[in-house]
């Protein structure tokens, strides 16, 4: 019978080590696949940034000061623009107007609300839609102008927007309203605002403000906004 050599206890040693390492190195490249050196995160992350400075070589303190000069001219950049702003709101740009409308008259001394039916009732017994061509028949402006400070009276306009070259029949009044700088008062009304001035400062015209009103095919007003003209 033959007898199988008997192995050298020095070669196991160093054959059960080279077993054990490998087993250890590939654990360590499934653990630790992408492992690199330590960076210093806080230059990482100026690095990264640079690009809204348009420079790839801004040092980290460099990049502060661009911050705050950026943050400076943009602050300034927006107390330029809000230079006339009136009473936190600002004034946007509004075309004029040309209004196929009735007027009448407003005693500031008497009851308003009850004028102010009155005329609504002219206006719709007018029936304009039927005898001028109307922009558009939902919208109606209702514009005050002509206030005399000594009898306290002013004029009351309803009408609706032609186009300029629209014909313009007897019996009713045309009305041109100027453009300009108007402050936009959703849900507001004019007189309410001219009954308080001081909100405004002194930056009111008191030529010729209106209200604009989205109606129904009812009348029944569905939306109102304000629009002051302001200097």
């Amino acid at each position: 019978m033959t007898t199988l050599p008997k192995r050298n206890p020095f070669l196991l040693a160093i054959y059960m080590l080279a077993v054990v390492m490998m087993f250890v190195f590939i654990i360590w490249i499934v653990l630790y696949p992408y492992a690199t050196p330590d960076y210093d995160y806080t230059t990482t992350g100026a690095a990264y940034d640079q690009g809204d400075f348009g420079s790839a070589t801004v040092e980290p303190a460099v990049a502060i000061q661009a911050i705050k000069k950026t943050t400076a001219d943009t602050t300034a950049h927006i107390q330029i623009s809000n230079t006339n702003v009136v009473a936190g709101l600002v004034p946007e740009q509004r075309q004029p107007l040309r209004l196929a409308s009735i007027s009448g008259q407003l005693d500031l001394q008497r009851p308003l609300q009850p004028q102010i039916d009155n005329i609504w009732q002219r206006f719709i017994k007018a029936d304009l839609l039927n005898k001028v061509v109307i922009t558009n028949s939902t919208q109606v402006y209702a514009v005050y102008h002509g206030y005399r400070e000594k009898t306290q009276r002013l004029s009351m306009t309803l009408g609706y927007v032609i186009n300029n070259h629209a014909y313009m029949p007897t019996g009713v009044t045309e009305l041109q309203v100027s453009g300009g700088r108007y402050l936009r008062l959703t849900g507001e009304s004019v007189l309410d605002n001219w009954d308080k001035p001081q909100r405004f400062g002194d930056a009111l015209k008191f030529t010729a403000d209106y209200e604009l009103y989205l109606l129904n095919e009812n009348y029944q007003v569905l939306n109102q906004v304000a629009f002051l003209a302001v200097n």
